[in-house]
């Protein structure tokens, strides 16, 4: 059985955030940002990344020749994006328009990526001498690879199976709690034997069909129904991870998909696959 702190653990859920800022984040800056942070619970703590402001058109547009460099971070403790804001200003004790922080999967954060990465796919395009635009309409009857979406099978039969395999293994590493009594009228066996279910019937039926069926003992490798990279800490699916795409024709009217994914502000919960 497990214990409650190890229960206590695995309920607790993870607040991903970035900061943004125009001035240079030293090694002091990076202690006294990671001691404030401890107060939140701070569980990940990442290394200053360097963009270029011309990637970071919604956030710094009013400051010439910035150098734009961010960090994330992830907390236990939800908080207002604003505040964190706030508060990491007054304790770097830099200007209020030098610095903005941003929840994962904010309109804004997402927009700027979106942004930033069509501006590297045009980049890409000219470098290669793909200067005509491809239309996306087509008489194809499939989508492009690239249209397709990052994750898979969140519903139907390969989902159902898989969450009816994951609920077997929760079944499986559940055990079973039997207490003692000091009276010698209730002897603990003789009531779970009499409580005890009939022997069920396990003969597969419909064997002969590939379809959702009750899992009595779970099968290897067990796989989450939806990989914990694509959820967000509410369990729902969002964009953290996107594609984004262009297409091109080239010198034989051929076209081209150029093809960059956003690199995301959550991280995958540990021991999960992305």
């Amino acid at each position: 059985m497990k214990s409650f702190k190890k229960l206590l653990q695995e309920s607790q859920k993870e607040y991903s955030y970035r900061l943004k800022t125009v001035v240079s984040l030293d090694d002091k800056r990076l202690e006294i940002m990671e001691r404030f942070l401890r107060r939140y619970d701070l569980l990940d703590f990442g290394t200053p990344v360097v963009v270029d402001a011309k990637h970071d058109v919604l956030e710094f547009r009013d400051l010439d020749n910035a150098v734009v460099s961010y960090i994330d971070f992830t907390v236990a403790v939800p908080m207002s994006a604003y505040i964190l804001q706030q508060e990491l200003r007054a304790v770097l004790e830099v200007p209020e328009k030098f610095l903005v922080v941003r929840a994962d999967n904010e309109p804004v954060e997402v927009e700027g990526n979106r942004n930033a990465i069509l501006r590297d796919l045009e980049q890409i395009a000219k470098k290669k001498g793909l200067t005509q635009k491809a239309s996306l309409l087509s008489t194809d009857r499939e989508y492009l690879p690239a249209e397709q979406p990052k994750v898979t099978d969140i519903y139907g039969d390969k989902y159902n199976k898989k969450f009816l395999n994951t609920l077997a293994q929760v079944a499986a590493s559940r055990k079973v709690q039997t207490f003692e009594t000091s009276s010698d009228n209730n002897d603990v066996a003789k009531i779970m034997a009499a409580s005890r279910q009939p022997k069920q019937d396990m003969a597969d039926f419909n064997n002969e069909y590939d379809t959702p069926k009750p899992v009595y003992k779970p099968k290897t490798p067990v796989e989450e129904p939806v990989p914990n990279g694509y959820l967000a800490p509410d369990s729902n699916l969002d964009d953290d991870i996107k594609n984004y795409f262009q297409l091109n024709k080239d010198s034989k009217g051929k076209t081209v998909v150029q093809q960059i994914s956003s690199k995301p502000v959550r991280k995958a919960a540990k021991g999960a696959k992305k």
